[in-house]
Formats: structure tokens, C-alpha cells, sequence
């Protein structure tokens, strides 16, 4: 008996290790997971949108991540990590924490198995208990005459038929299967049956339905799965085609300015569908907001224009006090001397900006780079070209001498950007490259919320790995590594993101061939402190949300707005002033005046230097922007004459000067340039109520910027050749 009653296990017990192992499966890669778990996902939206389409979905309860795109969301990689993590890359013995539910509208609820992709309404089978998921009969089956129903003997499963729940897997092959016949003849059909009865009279077949809408028998192809259900009224089947433009006529909205019918894609996130009178589309919205921008700018234009006429009809000692007035009044103290200077922007970034001395070493810089600037233009070395602001291309008369300035313009602006972005990540973030051993990588500790991880021994943050040599063709694909941010593809000789993906391949005992233990790899780290400063902006203390992949494209974000902040007009209107530009030609009085006039107040800070010639007459006045940025224009013309007669470390110790002017800039100090000076006074008026965050003085880069390594290089880069 025994051996009997083996045999008959011995079915049951094949079917339950088959599932298991295709579970475990899908589970070894993304691309399993994906192949795996497409069709359940988009069964999963379908049934929700279906059954409720005012639902709010939630958060997910394996990333804790708000939940928009259902099926795109559960087949992601992010969702795909986090699943696996989660059940330790194992087919769990009891699976209630990774199954969802939903309430639905009317009380009822949906649950979802976000590893076996089972779902239904009502409860689950109870896993414990072996109970296989299986829908509820008369929603899978149909109807059946009463005496068949009589001779149909009881399934393992039909004690639950009564609870309501039910999953997509057996609708398919239930629905296809026709409806079941019992013993002997038949009986009076109950109302439920003489509904099916209609249906199959025009279904004779049972491998077909009808449409409502279109009124076609077409396939159970052309059908959703819960359309092929033979307990759905009549009334409500339709095809896929007749669904697909019931649905597309339902989104069809007017905007109530093109009047044309649009898509409700084609309308902002935040339209109030309540108040039909101001449903706009985005691109009348887009087109009036251009409108009143181009306005405001116009406005903004002629007011400046007129300001600027007002003050040059002003005698000197009129255009004094409108200085004292409406630029002094508004500088809360002026600093008696750069060791005074302060920062108020943090309590941490203004105590280490005082130990430090930040700006005072930053002045000496300056100081020490104007003068070999003098002495590489006496020797020769230096091209004097950029001392002569010209007008603009457009505008110039003598083009090929605007040309000559404009295009060390063009050069100075393109190095500074360049320059500073990699300044950032080597001076703030700590960015550098090392060799480490897969070995070591096991030893890596995870940071909150397992997105990143770090050696504790130096406090280093992987951001990225590769190969010492090239990645072995087509490993990258296969293994589903992610390029850097903004990177877009990986080469045999790039990094590769050390996301929760990477680092299960590469910090694992069992390392993907043809790779061991021994390998060793360039690895891309940064300052531990950095990192969790990067997170904790991004993320607060949850440990539920974001990405390795979004902290790191977020520390090169804030490296391209440094080095964008460092070409600022303001800044390299400081930068020159840092320096000691210039122009006392009595031919152009309005510029001289304008800077004794600053001088009054900041000479002190700021003594002249360089003798430079800015531009004037009609030529120059025709761009309107140029009597702001005059300064500027000879600074980024500096710039790019060095890069232009080889001085790169003069040119480097420019472009970190701008970064540093950018940085540190302290309280009390305003550029030369009045114009400038009122928009630093509004930019940190506007941040301090909270208004706009574009202002000078980054108190990151204070708090983080490694000093001693800064003073090194700027002391190697301004070493007498």
C-alpha cells in the first residue's frame, strides 16, 4: 500500500517541483524576470483599469515606490532588484509578504503575487496547505445544465469556489476549453444558463465569441482574457479592436482654445478635469506661457535701457549717491579686509570657511596669477589680444579684429566649463579611479537602502567598475550592466554603473565567467561623505526610494551646474576684479567713473592691476547686453589666450578661480559691474525668501571641497616655469 500511495504522490509532487523550478528561474536574470512576468503584469493593469478605474493604485510594497505605470513598473529592473533582495534570490517557503492588494471600488479586493504573477479577487489559495490557484468555476467556466452540474464530481479546489478569488493563468485555458458537459440529457435552464444558451447559439463552435459593438464572432484571439469569460453578460463583451476605441473615445477631451479633440495625454499632469472652461492643451499652454515670457522679457529690456539713460545723463556726484542709494543701502557690511570676509549661507559651511581661510587663499591665487600674467606679456609669451574688447561679430565693423577676440571668447568660456566640471568631481566628490580584486568587493558594506556600496577601510563609495583590460565581447548585454549617466552606451573599454545588478554579479562568491575571484577591476570611487550628502538631498532618511543610478546622475548634475555657475557673468565679472582689470582712459568716462565710483567702497578689497581697454561707441552699444557683461568679455578672452599660447596651468588656476569665486563667494562683496552688482543684491534677496535657488555662494562645495588637495595642485599649476 505504501508503494501505491507513493506512486500517486509522485504526480503532485513532479507538478510542485516544476513550479519551483521555474520560479527559482526567473528569478536568475532580468531577462527571465521580464519573459516571466510581461503577460501577468499587463493582466494585472488590464483587470484593475477594468474593474476600477478610479483606483489608486498605492505604492508598491516591494520599492515602496508610488505606483503609475503598473506593467511597466513590475517589470523593471529596479522592482526586478528589490524583489530579489527582498526573498534573499530564493523561492520563499510562505509567500504572503510579496502578494499585494487592492480594495476596489464596492468593497471587493484584488491581490497580486509579485513572484509568481498569480492573482485574482478575494483572498489567495493558502500556500501552506498546497492549494494550487485556480478561478472560481462560474467565472471560468460556462454555465453548465443542472443535471450535468449534479454529475460533475467535486475538484480538490471547489470548497473555495465560494470565496470569490481567482487567477488569469486558468481563464485562458478554462475559457477555451468550452463549456463542460455532464451525464444524460438536459433540464431547464437557469437564468444565468439561458444567457450562456444565447451566447452559444451564435458561438456553436465554443472556440469563438461575439462582439456587442461590431455584433462580429470573431476568435478568442481577438479577445482580452476578460472578455473570454462565458459568465460576462453579453451586453459588456467586445473585442479587442471595439475595447481599444471605446477606450481612445473616452480620453478625447476639447481644449478650450484650439478647440481641437486631443488625447488626455496631450494635456498637463496638473489639469483640473473638474473645470471644463480652462482645460487647456499643453501646447497652448506652452504657446501663451512663451507669450508672456517673450513680453516680460521686452519689458525687462526697456527698463533696463532706461535706467541705463537715466544714469549716464547723472554728473558724478549725482551717480554717486544713486550708488550709496540703490546699491550700498542694500549691503547688509562691506568687509574691512579678506580675512574679515564671512559666509551666513550655514552654520558648518561658515565655520570651516573662517579655519579655513577659503576666500583669503583665494585672493593670493589671484593675486600671484595677475602678475605672471604681466610678466608673460612683457616677455612675449603672452598674445596681448585679448586686452581689446571689441563689439560682436554681428555688429563689428573691423570684423576680422571681432573675429580674433570673439574666438578667444569662444575658447575661454568652452575651457572653463570643461575644466571646472572635472575640477568638481575630483576636488568635491573625491572622485578617483583604483584596482581592487573581486575578492575585495565582498567585503563591501551596503549603504541605507542597499542602492550603493562602500569600503569601510577608506570610506570610498564604488560608483562604477570595468574591466583592467576590455569587457569580453557581449558579456555587458548579458549580464544587464548599465552604462554611466550620460554616458549612453558602453564601449569594451568603459565603466559600468555598481548598481544592486552589478554588484550581485561582481561581489558574489561565484563571480560570471570568465571572471574569478582574482580579477581585478579599475574601480570609480568618491568620498563616503559626499555620496550620503547626494542621497540625503535626494532621498531625506527613506531607505524605500531612488537609485544607485539617480544619486550618481545627480553628483554629475551638480558637477555641469558648478561649472555652468562658473561662467556666470557675474562671477567672471568678479573673477576680473579678483584680478585687477581696469580701463582709466579718460576718452571713455562713464567706464572710468563707474569703477571709482566701486572703488570707493570695495577698492580696498580689490586694487588694480591690469590695464585693459573695454569697448565703446555705437558698435559696441548695439548688443544691448554689452554694457552688462563687459567685464566678463575680457575675462573669458584671457582664458582663452593661455589655452591659446600653452600656459594650461595658467589657464587651469583661471577656470578654478572662476569655480572659487563662484563657491565662496563672501558676504559684503559686489562686482564692479553696477548692473551685476544689483542682480547678485536680488538673486540672494530672492534665495533668502526662498524664491530662487540660483545665487552665488554653494554651500555644498564649501562643506565638501578637499582643501588641502586644491592648495597642492593651485601651488603646482602657479609654479614659476
Amino acid at each position: 500500500r505504501s508503494d501505491i500511495s507513493a506512486q500517486a504522490q509522485q504526480p503532485q509532487l513532479s507538478a510542485l517541483l516544476t513550479s519551483l523550478i521555474m520560479l527559482q528561474k526567473r528569478l536568475e536574470s532580468k531577462d527571465e524576470w521580464v519573459t516571466a512576468i510581461q503577460s501577468d503584469a499587463n493582466d494585472l493593469e488590464e483587470q484593475l483599469w477594468t474593474r476600477d478605474k478610479d483606483l489608486n493604485y498605492g505604492e508598491c510594497m516591494i520599492c515602496g515606490k508610488a505606483l503609475q505605470s503598473l506593467a511597466a513598473h513590475i517589470t523593471s529592473k529596479s522592482h526586478y532588484s528589490q524583489l530579489g533582495h527582498k526573498v534573499n534570490w530564493q523561492v520563499p517557503r510562505l509567500q504572503d509578504d510579496i502578494v499585494q492588494y487592492w480594495t476596489l471600488a464596492g468593497g471587493s479586493q484584488y491581490w497580486f503575487n509579485h513572484l509568481s504573477g498569480e492573482q485574482g479577487c478575494g483572498n489567495p489559495p493558502a500556500a501552506n496547505k498546497g492549494e494550487q490557484s485556480k478561478a472560481p468555476a462560474e467565472e471560468n467556466v460556462p454555465a453548465p445544465l443542472e443535471n450535468a452540474e449534479k454529475a460533475t464530481p467535486e475538484t480538490p479546489n471547489a470548497k473555495h469556489e465560494d470565496e470569490g478569488w481567482s487567477t488569469v493563468g486558468p481563464k485562458k485555458n478554462k475559457a477555451k476549453s468550452g463549456y463542460r458537459t455532464g451525464g444524460g440529457g438536459t433540464s431547464s435552464l437557469s437564468s444565468g444558463q439561458a444567457s450562456f444558451a444565447s451566447q452559444t447559439r451564435d458561438t456553436a463552435d465554443c472556440k469563438s465569441l461575439k462582439c456587442n459593438t461590431c455584433k462580429k464572432v470573431l476568435p478568442y484571439e481577438a479577445f482580452h482574457k476578460t472578455m473570454q469569460k462565458y459568465s460576462l453578460p453579453d451586453a459588456e463583451r467586445q473585442c479587442r479592436e471595439c475595447r481599444e476605441t471605446t477606450w481612445e473615445q473616452q480620453r478625447k477631451v476639447i481644449c478650450v482654445d484650439c478647440r481641437q479633440e486631443c488625447d488626455m495625454s496631450k494635456f498637463r499632469k496638473n489639469t483640473d478635469w473638474n473645470r471644463p472652461e480652462s482645460v487647456k492643451c499643453r501646447v497652448c499652454c506652452e504657446r501663451k506661457e512663451e507669450a508672456e515670457y517673450v513680453e516680460w522679457l521686452r519689458k525687462q529690456e526697456e527698463e533696463a535701457a532706461e535706467h541705463q539713460r537715466q544714469r549716464e545723463e547723472m554728473n558724478a556726484e549725482t551717480l554717486r549717491k544713486a550708488f550709496v542709494c540703490e546699491i550700498i543701502a542694500s549691503v547688509p557690511k562691506i568687509p574691512a579686509s579678506h580675512h574679515k570676509a564671512t559666509v551666513s549661507i550655514s552654520l558648518t559651511a561658515a565655520e570651516r570657511y573662517a579655519k579655513e581661510d577659503l576666500w583669503v587663499k583665494t585672493v593670493d591665487w589671484g593675486t600671484r596669477l595677475a602678475e605672471i600674467i604681466k610678466n608673460e606679456m612683457a616677455s612675449g609669451a603672452l598674445d596681448r589680444a585679448w586686452l581689446q574688447e571689441t563689439p560682436s561679430r554681428d555688429h563689428a565693423s573691423d570684423r576680422l579684429a571681432a573675429g580674433r577676440f570673439k574666438d578667444l571668447e569662444d575658447i575661454g568660456d568652452r575651457f572653463v566649463q570643461d575644466r571646472v566640471g572635472e575640477l568638481y568631481m575630483w576636488m568635491v566628490a573625491g572622485e578617483r579611479v583604483e584596482q581592487h580584486s573581486l575578492q575585495e568587493l565582498r567585503s563591501l558594506i551596503p549603504l541605507d537602502g542597499e542602492r550603493s556600496w562602500y569600503f569601510p577601510s577608506s570610506r570610498a563609495v564604488i560608483m562604477s567598475v570595468r574591466p583592467v583590460g576590455e569587457w569580453p565581447e557581449g558579456l555587458c548585454a548579458k549580464l544587464d550592466l548599465r552604462a554611466e549617466p550620460r554616458s549612453h552606451s558602453i564601449g569594451l573599454d568603459m565603466f559600468v554603473q555598481f548598481d544592486s545588478n552589478a554588484h550581485h554579479y561582481f561581489g558574489s562568491s561565484s563571480p560570471p565567467k570568465p571572471f574569478s575571484l582574482d580579477t581585478v577591476l579599475d574601480v570609480k570611487v568618491c568620498d563616503l561623505s559626499f555620496w550620503s550628502a547626494v542621497e540625503s538631498e535626494l532621498y531625506g532618511d527613506s531607505a524605500q526610494r531612488g537609485s544607485h543610478n539617480q544619486t550618481f546622475d545627480r553628483s554629475y548634475s551638480y558637477a555641469a551646474g558648478a561649472s555652468q555657475a562658473a561662467n556666470w557673468t557675474e562671477v567672471m565679472n568678479l573673477f576680473a576684479d579678483l584680478l585687477g582689470f581696469v580701463d582709466n582712459d579718460p576718452n571713455k568716462p562713464r567706464n572710468c567713473l563707474g569703477r571709482q565710483i566701486w572703488a570707493e567702497h570695495f577698492g580696498h578689497l580689490f586694487p588694480e592691476r591690469l590695464d585693459v581697454c573695454y569697448g565703446q561707441g555705437k558698435e559696441c552699444k548695439a548688443d544691448k547686453e554689452w554694457v552688462n557683461k563687459m567685464e566678463a568679455n575680457v575675462a573669458e578672452a584671457l582664458i582663452g589666450s593661455l589655452v591659446k599660447s600653452g600656459f594650461d596651468d595658467l589657464a587651469s588656476v583661471s577656470a578654478t578661480l572662476c569655480f572659487l569665486c563662484y563657491a565662496f563667494w563672501p558676504d559684503g562683496v559686489l562686482p564692479s559691474n553696477w548692473a551685476m552688482a544689483e542682480k547678485v543684491l536680488a538673486m540672494r534677496k530672492a534665495s533668502a525668501l526662498g524664491e530662487c535657488t540660483r545665487t552665488v555662494g554653494d554651500v555644498f562645495v564649501i562643506e565638501h571641497i578637499d582643501i588641502d588637495a586644491l592648495t597642492s595642485k593651485m601651488e603646482v599649476w602657479l609654479k614659476p616655469q
